[in-house]
């Protein structure tokens, strides 16, 4: 059950426009991966969309035309009202900036939300359950903005994370119409990417739908944020379901990972994800991904840490020790 096709990000440029999700990934039309010196080609209208030829560019913009239009709409908009994208709280950064860090946060931390949303839906009584198409459902995911540390803006730690509450999708979108109209147009203009997205992940027996996640931060701009869920794992020919107990330390865990700014990682394709952190790296404009495990399965002291508060002082030192041999 992969979180996704496209590779996550191992390298952040804070703020950086230029830097976009799959931007080294593979073509949004046939899921080719880029070869080393391969270059794809970007959609010149949103720079966003890439692709592998110009046959599979023209096969794919039926799907991505409506968000295509809306996104150069959108930055047209910008352009020509400066005062909307001010702070919206003195010492905050402006909305496009917002955008960008939010873009980076909901990136860097991608499996552990996945992670997370696999839990709230067994702690709901599984997927297929709180998945209908009687009542389609929203996550909403309230954020606070971090200012940046002594060592500047880090993609993990731009936001602190609190909890995620499942609501009906029509109470979420009749609030965005009448509170943030150009939010709801984008979603309406999403819909043929929305389908494309869940046709990708069609194939596979245990995919129940693509659940929308909504970022939502107390000052600036919301995102959405798309996520496959799957009914694996969730007790149908098990011995033994996973318990209350279970479900709720895999809530903590990956809170936690979310909340102290531990970044999951597969160190190769077919690895289990490993927790890590973002290193700076000269000047602070460049952030890498880097492990703080080879296997913490197997580490004892991983498995001694029986409760919420002794994984948070183990991760918290353990932090503390990779970043003094990065510093040494």
């Amino acid at each position: 059950m992969p979180i996704e096709t496209h590779p996550l990000q191992t390298t952040f440029r804070p703020g950086d426009p230029s830097l976009l999700r799959n931007k080294q990934g593979r073509c949004r039309k046939c899921d080719k991966a880029q070869t080393p010196g391969e270059k794809f080609r970007f959609c010149k209208g949103c720079n966003v969309a890439i692709y592998c030829s110009e046959e599979c560019q023209r096969a794919h913009w039926e799907h991505h035309k409506p968000l295509c239009q809306y996104q150069q709409e959108n930055t047209a908009f910008f352009q020509s009202h400066p005062e909307v994208i001010a702070p919206t709280e003195p010492g905050m950064p402006n909305i496009l900036e917002m955008q960008l860090y939010l873009r980076d946060f909901t990136e860097a931390h991608r499996p552990s939300f996945q992670g997370l949303l696999h839990a709230k839906m067994l702690s709901m009584g599984g997927t297929k359950k709180v998945l209908t198409k009687e009542n389609p459902q929203v996550c909403l995911i309230p954020l606070k903005y971090r200012p940046p540390g002594p060592d500047g803006v880090n993609p993990a730690l731009t936001f602190s994370y609190s909890n995620c509450v499942m609501l009906p999708r029509a109470r979420v979108l009749a609030d965005a119409a009448e509170h943030r109209p150009r939010f709801l147009e984008a979603w309406e203009k999403s819909a043929e990417s929305r389908a494309h997205v869940a046709a990708t992940f069609g194939n596979d027996l245990d995919f129940v739908d693509i659940l929308p996640v909504l970022f939502a931060p107390h000052h600036g701009p919301a995102q959405f944020g798309y996520f496959p869920q799957y009914s694996g794992f969730e007790g149908d020919g098990l011995e033994r379901p996973p318990s209350r107990e279970v479900i709720a330390a895999q809530l903590d865990t990956y809170a936690m990972f979310i909340e102290l700014g531990i970044v999951l990682r597969q160190p190769s394709a077919t690895a289990a994800p490993i927790p890590g952190y973002m290193q700076k790296i000269g000047d602070g404009k460049k952030w890498e991904w880097r492990a703080m495990w080879t296997n913490w399965y197997s580490d004892p002291e991983w498995t001694r840490a029986k409760t919420s508060k002794d994984r948070v002082r183990l991760f918290k030192r353990k932090l503390a020790e990779a970043q003094r041999r990065e510093a040494s």
